[in-house]
């Protein structure tokens, strides 16, 4: 959850060349790993899956909010719970 600066750069950036060549991005939406490789995703405007730990209408961590927006847009968000689970 605490990604040193080398470790985000390198989640973002692998994501994105992923991304580039035609791969889906899939993760947690969590702190740290999870967001970059998401954003990374989003800039190379490839498709990225948020696979949530909670109801898709209750965004966790809140500070993604922002974030899982854009990838409602540019991919999905998932989850197993019914949209209001906590």
């Amino acid at each position: 959850r605490h990604p040193s600066a080398s470790g985000r750069q390198t989640a973002k950036q692998l994501a994105y060349d992923l991304s580039k060549h035609g791969l889906t991005i899939s993760s947690g939406l969590a702190y740290g790993i999870d967001a970059h490789a998401h954003q990374g995703a989003l800039a190379a405007e490839g498709i990225t899956l948020a696979v949530m730990g909670s109801g898709i209408h209750h965004c966790y961590p809140k500070e993604h909010l922002a974030l899982s927006k854009r990838i409602a847009k540019q991919g999905a968000i998932v989850s197993e719970l019914p949209p209001d689970a906590k």
